[in-house]
C-alpha cells in the first residue's frame, strides 16, 4: 500500500481484530462494532471504502511516513486513554492534508481481553479527554450538546439499564457506556461551560 501511495501525506490503516486465541464475548463484539456498538473500533463503517477520515486514525494499526511523526507528535495534554490518536489524525489532516488509505488485509491482532468491568474506566477517560479535544478544536463539537447529554442520562438511568440488561445486551452496553461517558464529561468539565 505504501508503494501504491508513496506521497509523504499518505497513511495506511490496517484492520485490528481479536486474536484467535482469545474467547470473544458479546461485550467484545459490541465494543468493536461502530454502527451499533462501542468505542474501540468502528471498522464496519469503512465497509466498501478505500479511504478513511481522521476519525479512523487508529494508532493500534496505522503506518505513515516517519517525517510526519517527527514533525507532529501526540499532544501531551492528553494524559489518559481517549481521543489522543484521533486528535493527532485531525491535526495531520488539517496541516498536511493526510490521506488515510484503508487496507483490511493488513491485519493486527488485538491480544487483550476486555470485559464489561473495564467499561467504566475507559468511558470516564474518554469523557475527560473529550473536553481537551473540544478546547483544541471547537469546530468539531466533540462534547455532546446538552440535549444529547439529556438523552444519554435518560437511557442510562437505573430502570432503563435494568430492563435493557434483560432484553438487549447491545443496548445495555451502549446505555452503560453513556452513563460512564457523562461521568467523565462531568469530571473534567471546564468552569466556563
Amino acid at each position: 500500500m505504501h508503494d501504491k501511495h508513496s506521497e509523504t501525506n499518505s497513511a495506511v490503516l490496517g484492520l485490528v481484530i481479536w486474536h484467535p486465541e482469545i474467547q470473544i464475548t458479546d461485550f467484545m463484539k459490541w465494543l468493536t462494532t461502530g454502527k451499533k456498538g462501542g468505542s474501540q473500533f468502528a471498522y464496519d463503517l469503512l465497509e466498501g471504502k478505500q479511504v478513511a477520515d481522521y476519525r479512523f486514525f487508529y494508532t493500534s494499526n496505522i503506518s505513515l511516513k516517519k517525517t510526519l511523526i517527527d514533525k507532529y507528535e501526540f499532544d501531551p495534554d492528553f494524559k489518559n486513554y481517549g481521543w489522543e490518536d484521533i486528535e493527532l489524525g485531525y491535526r495531520l489532516t488539517q496541516k498536511e492534508n493526510l490521506k488515510i488509505y484503508f487496507e483490511p488485509l493488513a491485519i493486527g491482532y488485538h491480544y487483550h481481553e476486555i470485559n464489561e468491568q473495564s467499561l467504566e474506566k475507559r468511558m470516564i477517560s474518554i469523557g475527560e479527554s473529550a473536553w481537551i479535544f473540544q478546547k483544541k478544536h471547537p469546530e468539531l463539537k466533540i462534547v455532546p450538546p446538552r440535549w444529547k447529554k439529556m438523552i444519554f442520562k435518560t437511557i442510562s438511568s437505573s430502570p432503563i439499564l435494568f430492563i435493557a440488561k434483560k432484553i438487549n445486551k447491545n443496548f445495555y452496553y451502549h446505555a452503560l457506556s453513556k452513563k460512564f461517558l457523562l461521568k467523565g464529561l462531568n469530571n473534567n468539565r471546564p468552569t466556563a461551560w
